[in-house]
C-alpha cells in the first residue's frame, strides 16, 4: 500500500490520491512519501551497521538526528536538537577540533571531507570515541557558493579506541621487558637474505640506532670462528627437522668490544620443507658467561692446587686451567731476570699441536714490550703484525705460536719476579672480562705459591725449633719432671703464638676445653681457627704478656662448661737477655669463685634476714604500743560517727579522723607482713574461685581505663593461705598496676599450676605451688628500681601517694606462708608480679566476705586489758551492744575472780599483758571451763602461744567487728 493509501485508510476511506488532490500536488505527496521510505531505510541500514546519522540545516539552524545518533550522543530520543545540546554533548577538550572541522567542510574554498575522531561526555560522565564523517551541500548564490546543509554520520569506536590503547601498552610492556632483558626481536627472511629487526637490535651490535642492519656488516662482526659454528649449528637443525634453534656465540662490535649474544629462534619452512623464515630473539649475555667462566676456572684451580705444595706445580695446573678455559695456543709461568731480560721456563701448558717454550727466552728477540713488563704494565696486543712493539718481531712470534698475546707481571715488594703469560697463535681480541680473570688467577696463584712457601719454611723452622726445645728439656729433665707433676696448667709460646713447650695438664685441659690437642711447635691461633671469639681473647690475652708486659688476669674460656682461670704470665728471654716469648702458669679457680660468691650470697642472706629480724622485733613492738592507742581512737570515733546526728560538716570530720586512724592501722599491718609477723590463719584457699570473687572489686579499682583480664587454670588443687591477707595483696598488686597504667592499659590476672624440680630456685622448696601472675602494660621499672622494688618504705608514687610497703608486703605474706614472690619488669613494657603459693592436700575454700550486723549483746562479760584507756573504750562498746561488762587490768586477777565464784557468760581479754598472757587464760580456762568462751584481743606484738583456732581480733576495731567475733565465738545467730 503506497504512503497516500495508507493515510486515507486511516480516515476511512479508499478515495485515491488523485481524487482529493490535484496532478501536481499528488506527485509531490508521492515524493515526499518516497524520500521518507528512503530516509527510513537508510537509517535502517546505517542502524545496522551500529552508525547514526546527523543533518544540519545551516540556514535555520536545525538540527535532525536519527535515533541512533541520538543514541550515541546521549541526546534524548525524542524532540527538538538545539546547537548548545550538540554543544554539551561533545568533549570539551575535542569541541575546539570539532568546530574547526566543521568550519572546513563548509568553507567553499575547502569543502574538507576528511573523516575525524573525538569524544562524546554522556549525561552520566561516561565518555565515548565516535568516528564522524561529514559533507556540506552548497547552493549558488549572489556571491559565489554558501553552504546550506551540513549531513554526515557517526560511529561509536569505543572499543576500538580502547583495543588500540591496549595494544599500545601492551608494545610499551614489551619494549620495556625487552629493555630490561637486554633483548631485541628480529625476523630472517632466508630467501630474499633480509633481516628486520626491532631498533635494540643496532643497540645489541653496537651500530647506528636508525635503520635495519645490513646482514653483511652483521656477519662481518662475527668473533673469529664463530660464524662457522653458528652455520653448523643450523645445519644440524635442519638435518634433525628440528624447528628451534638456541645457541650462544660471540661478536666484535666496531668499538672493538667482544660481546656474547644469546640467541633463540624459530625456523619456518615451506611446503616442500625448505627454511623460508627465521623469527627470535638475541640478548647480550656478555656478564653472565662473563661471571661463568670466572666461577668455573676459580673452582677448578681451587681444586686442582688444594692439595698441591710445590710452587712450581701449583703454577702449571693455573696455567692449564686458564689455558683451557680461554682457548689459548699456550699458558704458562716464567721467571724474569731484570738485568739479563730474560725468561724462564721450567714448564708450560700447550694445546695440542702446539710446541713447548721451556727454557730461557730472551724478551729482545719478540719485540721492545719489556720495558712495559718492567714498570709492572700488563702487555696485550691482539696481533702482532699490528703492534708496534711487535710489528718487527711478528714472524718470530708467529713461530712459537704468539701471534697474539697476554703478559701479566707477578710483582714481589715492588720487583718484577714472574711473568704469566697466554698465547694464540692467531689474532685474537683479548676482553676485560677475559683480562680480569687473567689478573685475578694470577694473583691468587702468586699468593698460594707465597702460602705455600712460608708454610714450608715455617715447618722448617718448626722442626728447627722442636729440636732446641728438646735440647733444653734434656738439660733440664728435672725442672719438666717438676712442671708435668704440678697442678698448675704451663704453657711456654713464641713470638709468634706458636708452643716452645707446655705440659700434660695443659695440653689436656686445652683439649677439654677447646676440642683440639696442642703440641709443641703448634700455632695457638691456628689451632683454635673454628672458634673465632675464643681465638680472639686468647690473642688479646698472649698478645699483651708477648709485647713485653707481665701481669696476672682471671678469664673464663669454654663452651658448654665454662670455667675460670687464674692466668699468670711473665717474659721469656734468651741468654742475650731478647725477648723471645712468654710463659704462663694457669690455676683453674672456677669452684674457688663458685664458693666466694655462695658465701657472698649466704652472707647477704644473713644480713637480710637480721634485718627482718630486727625489724619485725622493732615492729612487733611499736605495732602493740601503737595499736594500743589506735583501738580508743578508732573505737571512740566509731561511737562518735554513730551518736551524733550534728550537721554533715561534723560527720564529714569524723569520717575523715577514722579513715586517718584506718589507714594508721593498714600501716602497721604492712610493716608486720614484711616483717612475717603477721598473726596468721592459713587455711586451704581456691585461689580460682577467690580471684573470681574479686572480679568487681579488683576491675572498680582498677578504674574505667583499665581492662581486666582473668586467665583461670580449671581444677587447681589449694593453695595454703590466709584468705584475708590475699585478698590484701591481690588488692595491693592491682593499685600498683592501675598507677602504673595512668593512660590506661591492660591488667591481666591469672593463676595456675607450677612444678619446682630440686635445684630449681634457691628461694623455694621443691614440690607443687599455685602460681598467681599480675601483669600489667605500665611504664616498667628499670634495673635499679626493680632490685628496690620490695624495700619498706620504698615507693615511686611521690610524696602522699604511698608507703611504700605495698610490695614488701605481698612478699612477707609469700615468704611467712612458704612461698615467694618474683618480679620482672622492663622500661615501657609493663611489670609481671609472680606469687607462689604452696599447694595443700586439704579441700580448698573460698572465703565469702560479708558484714555481719551488730546484734544486742546478752549476758555479762569479764574485761581483762593492762591498759585502760583500751579497757575503757572496748567496755563502753560492749555495754553499748548490751553486755554487762566486769571490768579487771590483768589475766591473774580474771582468774582469781572466776576461781572465787565469778561466773561471766564471755572472758574478753588482751593478749600481752604483765604477768599471764591472754593465751595463758584462755588455756587454762579452756580445762577448767570448756564451756566458757574467750575471745582474745592482740595488737601483734609476740604472738608466740597463740594457737590458730584460739579465736582472736585484732586491734584497733570497731564496734562491729567487736559484735562479729563475738557472734562467732559463741555461735549465735548474727541476726
Amino acid at each position: 500500500m503506497k504512503s497516500g493509501q495508507r493515510q486515507s485508510a486511516e480516515r476511512g476511506t479508499e478515495a485515491p490520491a488523485e481524487a482529493q488532490f490535484g496532478d501536481d500536488e499528488a506527485k509531490g505527496v508521492r515524493a515526499k512519501a518516497a524520500l521518507a521510505e528512503s530516509q527510513a531505510r537508510l537509517e535502517l541500514a546505517t542502524s545496522a551497521a551500529g552508525m547514526g546519522i546527523w543533518d544540519w540545516d545551516l540556514r535555520t539552524n536545525a538540527f535532525l538526528y536519527s535515533a541512533r545518533a541520538r543514541q550515541i550522543c546521549g541526546l534524548p530520543a525524542e524532540g527538538e536538537i538545539t546547537y548548545e545540546m550538540v554543544r554539551a554533548a561533545t568533549h570539551p577538550e575535542d569541541f575546539p577540533r570539532t568546530s574547526a572541522q566543521a568550519k572546513r567542510a563548509i568553507d567553499p574554498a575547502i569543502r574538507s571531507k576528511e573523516p575525524y575522531e573525538y569524544r562524546i561526555l554522556l549525561p552520566n560522565r561516561e565518555i565515548r570515541w565516535v568516528l564522524a564523517y561529514g559533507e556540506a551541500q552548497f547552493e549558488r548564490c549572489e556571491d559565489g557558493e554558501k553552504a546550506v546543509r551540513y549531513v554526515g554520520t557517526l560511529q561509536d569506536i569505543t572499543e576500538r579506541r580502547l583495543l588500540d590503547e591496549q595494544h599500545v601498552q601492551l608494545a610499551q610492556r614489551l619494549k620495556l621487558a625487552l629493555d630490561a632483558g637486554r633483548m631485541a626481536v628480529w625476523e630472517l627472511d632466508i630467501e630474499a637474505d633480509a633481516l628486520v629487526g626491532s631498533p635494540d637490535l643496532n643497540r645489541l651490535f653496537g651500530l647506528p640506532e636508525h635503520g635495519n642492519p645490513d646482514l653483511a656488516t652483521l656477519r662481518k662482526l662475527y668473533y673469529p670462528g664463530e660464524r662457522e659454528r653458528v652455520a653448523e649449528r643450523g645445519r644440524q637443525a635442519l638435518e634433525r627437522d628440528d624447528r628451534y634453534i638456541e645457541l650462544e656465540y660471540r661478536i666484535v662490535r666496531p668499538d672493538g668490544k667482544v660481546c656474547w649474544l644469546g640467541l633463540r629462534c624459530e625456523l619456518q619452512q615451506d611446503a616442500d620443507g625448505r627454511p623460508i623464515r627465521a623469527v627470535g630473539v638475541v640478548s647480550d649475555v656478555t656478564e653472565r658467561k662473563a661471571a661463568e667462566l670466572r666461577d668455573t676456572v676459580l673452582a677448578e684451580l681451587t681444586t686442582r692446587i688444594r692439595k698441591l705444595d710445590d710452587p712450581e706445580e701449583i703454577s702449571f695446573a693455573a696455567a692449564e686451567v686458564l689455558g683451557r678455559a680461554l682457548g689459548v695456543s699456550r699458558a704458562g709461568y716464567g721467571t724474569i731476570d731484570k738485568a739479563a731480560e730474560t725468561i724462564t721456563i721450567a714448564r708450560d701448558w700447550n694445546a695440542p699441536g702446539v710446541t713447548t717454550l721451556a727454557g730461557v727466552l730472551h724478551f729482545r728477540d719478540y719485540g721492545s714490550y719489556i720495558e712495559d713488563l718492567k714498570r709492572g704494565e700488563t702487555v696485550v696486543f691482539a696481533d702482532a703484525e699490528q703492534d708496534p712493539r711487535t710489528r718487527e718481531t711478528a714472524d718470530a712470534l708467529r713461530a712459537i705460536s704468539a701471534q697474539a698475546a697476554v703478559n701479566m707481571p707477578v710483582t714481589e715488594q715492588g720487583g718484577l719476579v714472574a711473568l704469566l703469560y697466554l698465547n694464540h697463535e692467531k689474532p685474537r681480541v683479548w676482553t676485560d672480562d677475559e683480562l680480569a680473570l687473567i689478573r685475578e688467577v694470577a694473583e691468587h696463584t702468586r699468593t698460594t705459591v707465597e702460602r705455600r712457601r712460608v708454610e714450608r719454611d715455617l715447618r722448617q723452622l718448626t722442626v728447627e725449633l722442636e729440636q732446641r726445645v728438646e735440647a733444653a728439656l734434656a738439660e733440664r729433665s728435672l725442672l719438666a719432671e717438676l712442671v708435668e707433676s704440678t697442678d698448675a696448667l704451663v704453657q711456654v709460646l713464641d713470638l709468634d703464638f706458636r708452643w716452645l713447650a707446655l705440659n700434660k695438664a695443659a695440653a689436656a685441659e686445652f683439649e677439654r676445653v677447646f676440642g683440639v690437642r696442642p703440641k709443641v711447635g703448634a700455632s695457638m691461633l691456628d689451632l683454635l681457627e673454628h672458634l673465632p671469639e675464643h681465638r680472639q681473647a686468647v690473642k688479646d690475652a698472649w698478645g699483651r704478656a708477648l709485647a713485653g708486659d707481665p701481669y696476672t688476669a682471671t678469664q673464663e674460656f669454654g663452651e658448654l662448661d665454662r670455667r675460670f682461670y687464674e692466668m699468670k704470665f711473665n717474659i721469656l728471654r734468651n741468654r742475650a737477655g731478647e725477648r723471645i716469648g712468654a710463659f704462663q702458669f694457669v690455676y683453674d679457680v672456677t669452684d674457688r669463685l663458685n664458693n666466694e660468691r655462695r658465701l657472698a650470697h649466704t652472707e647477704e642472706a644473713l644480713r637480710q634476714a637480721q634485718k627482718t629480724e630486727a625489724l619485725g622485733q622493732l615492729t612487733g613492738g611499736v605495732a602493740h604500743d601503737f595499736n594500743n592507742l589506735l583501738t580508743p581512737i578508732v573505737g571512740g570515733l566509731d561511737m562518735l560517727q554513730r551518736r551524733i546526728t550534728a550537721d554533715e560538716r561534723t560527720h564529714k570530720i569524723l569520717s575523715g579522723a577514722l579513715a586517718a586512724a584506718e589507714r594508721a592501722q593498714t600501716l602497721v599491718q604492712r610493716l608486720l607482713a614484711f616483717a612475717r609477723r603477721q598473726p596468721l590463719q592459713p587455711t586451704a584457699i581456691d585461689v580460682a574461685r577467690l580471684i573470681e570473687s574479686m572480679r568487681e572489686l579488683i576491675a572498680s579499682t582498677s578504674g574505667p581505663q583499665v581492662k581486666l583480664h582473668l586467665q583461670l587454670g580449671n581444677d587447681l588443687p589449694p593453695a595454703r593461705a590466709d584468705a584475708n591477707q590475699l585478698e590484701m595483696a591481690l588488692l595491693n598488686l592491682a593499685v600498683n598496676a592501675r598507677d602504673a597504667m595512668p593512660d590506661g592499659g591492660h591488667l591481666t590476672v591469672s593463676a595456675g599450676l607450677a612444678e619446682i624440680a630440686a635445684g630449681e630456685a634457691e628461694d623455694l622448696t621443691p614440690g607443687r605451688y599455685i602460681r598467681v601472675v599480675v601483669t600489667d602494660t605500665g611504664v616498667g621499672m628499670d634495673e635499679l628500681t626493680l632490685r628496690k622494688a620490695i624495700e619498706p618504705f620504698f615507693s615511686t608514687k611521690g610524696v602522699g601517694r604511698g608507703t611504700g610497703l605495698g610490695l614488701s608486703m605481698v612478699h612477707g605474706l609469700a615468704a611467712q606462708l612458704g612461698g615467694a614472690l618474683r618480679l620482672e619488669s622492663q622500661t615501657g613494657k609493663g611489670t609481671e608480679v609472680n606469687l607462689f603459693l604452696p599447694v595443700t592436700q586439704v579441700e580448698g575454700t573460698t572465703r565469702v566476705v560479708a558484714e555481719a550486723p551488730v546484734s544486742p549483746g546478752a549476758g555479762t562479760i569479764l574485761l581483762a586489758d593492762d591498759e585502760e584507756l583500751v579497757r575503757a573504750s572496748t567496755a563502753e562498746m560492749l555495754r553499748e551492744l548490751g553486755f554487762e561488762v566486769v571490768e579487771v587490768t590483768s589475766a591473774d586477777e580474771a582468774l582469781r575472780r572466776i576461781d572465787a565464784g565469778f561466773l561471766p557468760n564471755l572472758v574478753v581479754t588482751d593478749h600481752l599483758m604483765p604477768g599471764m598472757t591472754g593465751a595463758e587464760l584462755a588455756r587454762i580456762l579452756r580445762r577448767r571451763r570448756p564451756e566458757l568462751p574467750v575471745l582474745i584481743i592482740s595488737g601483734y606484738a609476740n604472738m608466740d602461744g597463740l594457737a590458730p583456732e584460739m579465736t582472736r581480733l585484732t586491734k584497733p576495731f570497731r564496734q562491729s567487728d567487736l559484735a562479729r567475733s563475738l557472734a562467732a565465738l559463741t555461735g549465735a545467730d548474727p541476726q
